[in-house]
């Protein structure tokens, strides 16, 4: 498993030095891309790599059971994150499951898990989340920030369930974020920044806020699982 442990938001430089690959242009099945999706039935380092940052202690990251593990630490706050080898142009539609059922405590300490869609110097980052606060039942948000911390947009939504999917498209530089529900896909929120930019995903897991006043470790764990690219118009392994 490639890992790394950084403290900034340079981590994101030197994964774009790591790995290079080559562009495909999609096909009308979009065969190509769906190449990139992923079941977690082991961890591929040709298409993720994890970085901690901004924590002394490092997060866990591990594939079991046919799922993609994230394990906060029990000493401090942590943002946990993986990263995929590989960039969008264009139109894309992803998707992925997620589950925070087993996250230990979770009604006792603030936590947020998702999908994020960034450009490659992290101007900016399109965030598709649950989040968790003391006492509150989990909700969507969705949010734009420029390198990690300017709020650009920002959208609470409605009660979410702890197992589900998440869905982000973009379609003509706009994304858009859905959640699944009875087998249906729902619009939960179109952002309004516009996006023509190369996004990478990733993976996220954030506990407190070790920059802020809420400084208590959060040791949840949470699930990724089934990561879908159903289609793009291009996509690049780097």
């Amino acid at each position: 498993m490639k890992r790394l442990i950084l403290h900034a938001v340079p981590a994101l430089f030197l994964l774009m030095l790591l790995f290079q690959g080559q562009t495909v242009h999609a096909d009308n099945e979009n065969f190509e891309c769906q190449k990139f999706s992923d079941t977690f039935e082991s961890y591929d380092i040709n298409k993720w790599a994890d970085v901690t940052l901004l924590s002394k202690s490092q997060g866990i990251v591990y594939v079991k059971n046919g799922k993609l593990v994230l394990k906060a630490p029990e000493q401090e706050p942590c943002e946990i994150q993986v990263y995929s080898l590989f960039t969008f142009e264009g139109d894309f539609d992803v998707q992925s499951d997620y589950d925070i059922s087993y996250s230990r405590e979770k009604e006792s300490c603030r936590f947020n898990a998702g999908i994020v869609m960034q450009t490659l110097g992290d101007e900016k980052s399109y965030k598709t989340y649950v989040a968790v606060n003391p006492g509150k039942n989990p909700f969507f948000k969705a949010r734009v920030d420029s390198k990690g911390e300017k709020n650009i947009e920002k959208h609470k939504g409605m009660h979410i369930s702890l197992t589900g999917s998440f869905r982000v498209i973009r379609k003509n530089n706009i994304i858009s974020s859905y959640k699944k529900e009875q087998g249906n896909w729902h619009l939960v929120y179109q952002f309004n920044t516009p996006c023509p930019e190369k996004l990478r995903m990733r993976f996220k897991l954030q506990t407190g806020d070790a920059n802020g006043p809420d400084k208590e470790a959060c040791p949840v764990l949470i699930k990724f699982d089934n990561f879908k690219v159903n289609s793009c118009t291009s996509i690049t392994a780097e």
